[in-house]
Formats: C-alpha cells, structure tokens, sequence
C-alpha cells in the first residue's frame, strides 16, 4: 500500500506516503516546541512522536537496504525449493511458520482495533461533550488525535478542526505499516529458526550402522555446507535488521514508560483509560515477540552443536570421530539477533526492559 516492499520497481507511492509522513512529524515536532514548558503535553506529545519518527526510519531501512532484499530474496528462493526431506521435517518447519502466521493474523486486526479506537476518541470526546452543536464552552474539547501545529486554528473552529481531522486519516496506516514490517521481521527470523530445526533433526538422524566406509563424509559434508550457509544467512539477517531493531527498542521502551503513566493519569476516563490499556497490551506484546523469536535464534542455532553429540557417534571410526569432533568446534557459534549488535533480544532480557520501562514511569511521576 505504501510502496516500501523491497523488490518493488516502483517508486511513485513510497514518494507520496514518505512525503506525508515527513510534513507530518515536521508539523508533529513544531507541536512538541510549542509545548515544551508544559511536561504532560511533551509526554503526549512523545507517545505519538516516537512511533511516527521510527516508522519514518523505517520507510527508508526497508525501502533501500540491499541486505535486507536479499534475505527476502534468499528465502523466496528456499521455499520454492521446498527442501524436506519428509513429512517430519515439513513439521517443523511449519512449528516456526504457524508462529509467525498467527502473529500476522491476530496483530493486524488488533492494530486496526487500537489506531481506530485513537483516531476517533477525540471526536467521540467532542461529540459527547457538546463542542460540536456548541452546547459546550470548552474548546480544549478540539483535539487532534495526533499533536501537531495546525495549519490553521482549529482549536475553537469546529469545519477547521474537522478539516485537520480529515487531514490525519492517512497516519491509520503507520500503524499498519508499523505492524506488517515486524510481522516480516518476525517470518525472516523463523524462517532461519526452522532451518536450523531441519538441520539438527538431520544430524540427530544420521543412520550410523547402514553407512558404508566412504559415505559419512560425504553426508558430514553436506550437513555442514547447510550449516555454514544457515550462518551466513543468520549474520546477514542480523546485519540487516539491527539499525531497525535499535530504534524500535529505544522508542518502545520510552512509548512502554510513557503510556504506563499516561493510563495512571486517565484512570477516570474509562475511553482513555481502554485506550492506553490496548495500546500498552500492542506494546508489551511486540516487544515480548522480539525476546522470543531472539530466544528462539539463539535456542536452535546451539542444538546444532548438541545434535552432533546426540547421534550415535560411538560406532564411528576414530577418524570419523576427529572429523565429528572438528565440525562441533568450528561450528559452535551460537546465533543471535541484535538491536544495533549492543543489546542481545532474549526473554530474559525482555524482563530488564520492562524494569527500565517502569523506572521512567516513576521519573515522569516524580516530575510532574
């Protein structure tokens, strides 16, 4: 819809979303100057800034990255060649795969949920209070869904407040994108998971007693190509998508925080209140999805290693055994995903951004 996919050719509506989206957050940041005296409007301010800005980063990460269109390119390829060599290994793949399809199908309907419900709350508010038909005399009951530095005063104006409303509509679809472009990041790092699954139900499989002198070379040969190659694409995968998994660390960790205080602050409005819970719940739940699919790389990138110990290589030559030996030494590297190679995704990490998360919480109630 917006133009980013990788392997697109054309250019036309990456030019014009990417133009919007660079007015708006140009406009969004002249709102955040404006109100910088005022520290409960900076955060509100901060909560749709950060999403926004990262989503703009992201535009151009996915749209240019030439690492990145060829690991799509790579997996394209490898599932065309559909390489299973039964239906067991087809499970599991599909174990990996059902993850990220599910993810697909539950996080864009809930994202629609959400960005809907905050883009009409503010009208639901002026329609309940009675700014609109001017029963109302407060005119703080015009606000955007987004903040921004209007084009023209709508703060008291009800056909210019609804001409900026209007204006707003296209900013729905950050959130899709938003949503879509971690649901890809999702499918690429499974995808390596499944393989790596494949690869070490493989080794673990090995038929020892129906091998003949010359052929477990031949078969170590190969197992470990596939390995090297699984490396490689891990590494390229990581390369790739750490600038992106950085910022989206900085800003949900800092969106985590500020929409926790937002909720403690608007507990007596149960629309805002509903609103901040669903937002929190899209939030957490990205975030706890990358400390998984992490958890999962590192997880099966060292059974590998382990399936090469598990199979029978008692029964092996001595010279077999050295070479069973050399493929687990130089292959015991143990895969990862980075957010900008400086913080390691992983459940156990998920728990210590949740407590940085929850300190800011309590900076922003001691400040305000």
């Amino acid at each position: 819809m917006c133009g980013v996919w990788p392997l697109s050719r054309s250019y036309t509506k990456f030019v014009m979303y990417a133009s919007y989206i660079s007015v708006h957050l140009v406009i969004m940041n002249m709102n955040l100057y404006d109100v910088m005296g005022d520290l409960e409007l900076t955060v509100k301010n901060i909560t749709d800034n950060t999403i926004v800005t990262t989503t703009f980063l992201m535009l151009f990460q996915l749209r240019f990255s030439k690492l990145i269109k060829n690991v799509i390119t790579i997996v394209k390829e490898e599932l065309t060649s559909s390489d299973f060599e039964n239906i067991h290994e087809l499970g599991l793949y599909l174990s990996y795969n059902k993850i990220s399809n599910t993810f697909g199908k539950y996080a864009i309907r809930g994202c629609i949920i959400t960005w809907v419900w905050w883009y009409t709350t503010p009208m639901l508010h002026a329609v309940l209070s009675g700014s609109v038909t001017g029963k109302s005399n407060d005119s703080a009951a015009f606000f955007l869904p987004f903040p921004v530095r209007g084009f023209v005063h709508y703060e008291d104006n009800f056909q210019n407040y609804l001409m900026m409303y209007v204006y707003q509509f296209p900013m729905l679809f950050v959130a899709l994108f938003h949503t879509n472009t971690v649901s890809l990041i999702f499918n690429l790092v499974l995808h390596v998971c499944g393989k790596f699954s494949i690869l070490s139900h493989r080794i673990q499989n090995i038929q020892v007693d129906s091998l003949s002198v010359n052929q477990f070379p031949s078969i170590i040969k190969e197992l470990v190509n596939k390995h090297l190659k699984l490396i490689v694409m891990a590494r390229m995968l990581n390369s790739a998508l750490d600038t992106i998994l950085l910022i989206e660390l900085i800003q949900t960790s800092i969106r985590m925080g500020v929409l926790v205080y937002m909720l403690s602050t608007n507990m007596g409005n149960f629309l805002n209140a509903l609103r901040f819970t669903l937002y929190i719940i899209a939030v957490t739940s990205i975030l706890y999805l990358y400390s998984y699919i992490g958890e999962c790389m590192a997880q099966e990138s060292t059974r590998v290693i382990e399936a090469y110990y598990d199979f029978n290589w008692l029964k092996l030559s001595t010279k077999d055994q050295k070479t069973l030996l050399l493929c687990m030494i130089t292959g015991r590297r143990t895969m990862y995903i980075t957010a900008g190679k400086i913080y390691v995704f992983s459940l156990f990490g998920f728990i210590g951004i949740l407590k940085t998360s929850f300190g800011f919480v309590s900076l922003l109630q001691a400040l305000i």
